[in-house]
């Protein structure tokens, strides 16, 4: 019985007495910190008003605050020790920092619903970047600590499952404001799993919706596959850490987004494929430049290739083909406005095409649906990667595209040749994110993503430096945080 808990009990985040490293409750106030920065921003507290607040604006600034009130809170109580800064994450300021310059500059108009968007991005930056800035510990530890979260969250579909599948209690609704959709125990009443005849509704956590916690659960199973590694060179055993990993798998399961399943077999292939090969970092450039190739023929296609008669066409037979294949799916796997999503995908993608003409220095990216809205004439932003980098800052976007990417490979070979598999995975994590990103874009303005970039950088400078930082001791306390190893 003790071992079978010890395999299904979820990991913890304090330690036994008189352990070394960060106290206990320093762990658990980073913990904190980290979770705030990779759930609020995407979360239902931001977008939409819940029924106990009086207003969004109220709401938004009570969350706006959570993560800055705990960051100062470990700040003033925990001066001492050594403080270092990251040397580079002015670049990542000025790139954001560019297309709300962009917005303003070139774009038709800068209201606020447009440009709040880089607004509040710059603010969970400058919240990283202090964080990190004022840290004391590797970057393996904060990636640990990330870990930690997702590793919770698929627990904690586990017991949502558990609550809605097999007991008759329900947790109570909060009705959001502007939303069809109610807030509930840990989720959000999205829509239902159809194996369970719609008793069940899918998982997402406090996200806004399932293909959002579906696509950061990606970053969880990336991390886990590291911290795997990271057991397996230090000699302890993993089958704990192995667990844990299946349970972030079925967590996909019960999140059901057709999106995040997508993009775990992508995930499947490329690592597969990375696999085969000794030279990771030549695989990785391969496949991120045909993606980019791809898309920048597809731009040159749409802008000098073809009539607007020829492009119509093009747009009425892609509608045809989204909305029978979304009909399809809807009718065997039972999810529903499936049909409806497929189109608004491939219209947006269309229709989000820029022009390569008259926008060579951008004009901020502005989320407006397929051609409706306000401005149905000007297309918001594009579901690929490449048409939103173009619409962010034009050429300058795709030259810093080109130069995070060479320097997202030059990390991995140096991660692997310290070796380190928590930052080897991050850097694959943030690859792989790129590239999925030329078919559906999750990383323009995503903080999850940028904080996962400072994080790297951080263990750059902590492999710079490798001479003063032990990454793997016999007893891996500090990057792990805790006196033993725990999955």
């Amino acid at each position: 019985m003790t071992a079978a808990w010890h395999l299904l009990a979820p990991p913890l985040l304090a330690g036994p007495s008189g352990e070394s490293g960060p106290r206990t409750w320093m762990r658990i106030l980073d913990y904190g910190i980290i979770s705030s920065l990779l759930v609020v921003p995407l979360s239902v507290f931001i977008f939409y008003q819940l029924g106990p607040f009086p207003s969004l604006f109220f709401q938004q600034a009570c969350f706006f605050t959570l993560p800055a009130l705990l960051l100062a809170f470990k700040l003033t109580s925990h001066r001492g020790g050594r403080r270092r800064g990251l040397k580079v994450t002015g670049w990542y300021f000025a790139f954001v920092g560019y297309g709300l310059a962009a917005a303003f500059l070139f774009g038709p108009r800068a209201e606020w619903g447009q440009v709040k968007h880089y607004v509040y991005l710059l603010y969970w930056m400058s919240l990283v970047s202090v964080f990190l800035a004022t840290s004391r510990q590797p970057a393996a530890y904060y990636l640990n600590r990330m870990r930690l979260l997702f590793v919770h969250i698929g627990y904690a579909a586990l017991l949502f499952l558990a609550v809605h599948a097999l007991t008759p209690f329900r947790p109570p609704v909060v009705p959001m404001v502007g939303s069809q959709y109610a807030s509930s125990f840990l989720n959000v009443t999205y829509s239902f799993l159809p194996w369970f005849g719609g008793r069940v509704p899918r998982f997402s956590f406090l996200y806004i919706e399932p293909r959002i916690a579906g696509n950061m659960m990606i970053l969880g199973l990336f991390l886990q596959c590291g911290w795997i590694g990271a057991l397996r060179r230090a000699g302890r055993p993993t089958h704990k850490a192995c667990w844990n990993l299946a349970v972030i798998l079925f967590s996909f399961l019960v999140i059901y987004s057709y999106l995040a399943l997508l993009e775990l077999a992508v995930a499947a292939v490329c690592i597969g494929l990375t696999a085969l090969f000794r030279r990771e970092a030549v695989v990785w450039a391969v496949l991120l430049a045909g993606c980019l190739a791809g898309s920048l023929a597809l731009a040159v296609w749409v802008n000098f290739g073809s009539s607007p008669i020829a492009l119509g066409s093009l747009r009425q037979e892609l509608t045809g083909v989204s909305l029978q294949l979304g009909s399809v799916l809807e009718e065997k796997t039972g999810k529903e406005a499936t049909a409806g999503n497929f189109d608004e995908h491939f219209r947006v993608r269309l229709d989000g095409m820029v022009n390569l003409a008259a926008d060579p220095l951008g004009r901020g990216i502005r989320y407006f649906n397929a051609s409706a809205g306000e401005a149905p004439a000007e297309p918001g932003s594009s579901n690929n990667s490449f048409g939103n980098l173009y619409i962010h800052a034009g050429v300058l976007g795709l030259a810093g595209a080109v130069w995070l990417v060479r320097r997202l490979l030059s990390m991995l070979r140096q991660s692997a040749r310290a070796p380190d598999p928590m930052l080897v995975w991050g850097c694959r994590m943030a690859l792989f994110a790129i590239l999925f990103s030329t078919v559906a874009d999750s990383v323009s303005l995503s903080m999850w993503f940028y904080f996962l970039l400072f994080l790297l950088e951080l263990g750059r400078q902590d492999l710079q430096r490798r001479g003063r930082v032990v990454f793997y001791p016999s007893n891996p306390e500090m990057w792990s945080g805790g006196s033993r190893a725990r999955a």
